[in-house]
């Protein structure tokens, strides 16, 4: 068992690294992280005004590049702050620096909930209420739209099969489909 520091803590998400360290994003913003081994999970990385965290949904650890991504959205139970968008950030595995910030593009509903890295190293993000996947490529500095439909409305965690077979589950249709 892995205890999270604190109250009122909301997790939504977790991830692990290769060295076993845990990676746990908070409905608050803040990323709580346990060494490999460690029965307490303590807060690594907390909202500022430099990486303009909010609330977090998915998180994975990528240790082919070295970054932890996460999903970050506006808050929610109220109003959000100006400019706040859903997207994606990278922090850096070894120090937690912010590394890169790729808000979805466009207008409308939108929550960022779960990532994947494929074999190529693209990364995914599925958009919950818009019903879109996004793609980044390696060395990219913008989201792609990679797919887009009324039938993805509910997107919610993405993962690649051995064979590269991209798989999604769907929080409103109640299916796991395959891309």
């Amino acid at each position: 068992d892995v205890t999270i520091e604190g109250s009122r803590i909301h997790p939504e998400s977790i991830t692990a690294d290769a060295a076993g360290n845990l990676y746990v994003g908070s409905v608050d913003g803040t990323i709580y992280r346990a060494a490999a081994g460690a029965t307490t999970a303590t807060p690594w990385i907390r909202p500022s005004a430099d990486n303009c965290l909010t609330s977090l949904f998915g998180v994975l650890a990528g240790d082919g590049r070295g970054l932890l991504w996460v999903c970050n959205n506006p808050p929610f139970g109220g109003p959000a702050p100006a400019g706040a968008k859903s997207g994606v950030k990278a922090f850096d595995l070894a120090t937690g620096a912010l590394r890169g910030n790729y808000d979805f593009p466009g207008d409308g509903p939108a929550t960022c909930n779960d990532i994947a890295v494929d074999a190529q190293g693209v990364t995914f993000a599925t958009d919950t209420a818009g019903g879109r996947i996004f793609s980044l490529a390696p060395g990219g500095d913008a989201l792609a739209l990679f797919a887009a439909s009324p039938e993805l409305v509910g997107v919610d965690g993405i993962a690649f099969a051995d064979d590269g077979t991209m798989y999604i589950n769907n929080v409103r249709q109640h299916t796991v489909q395959r891309v």
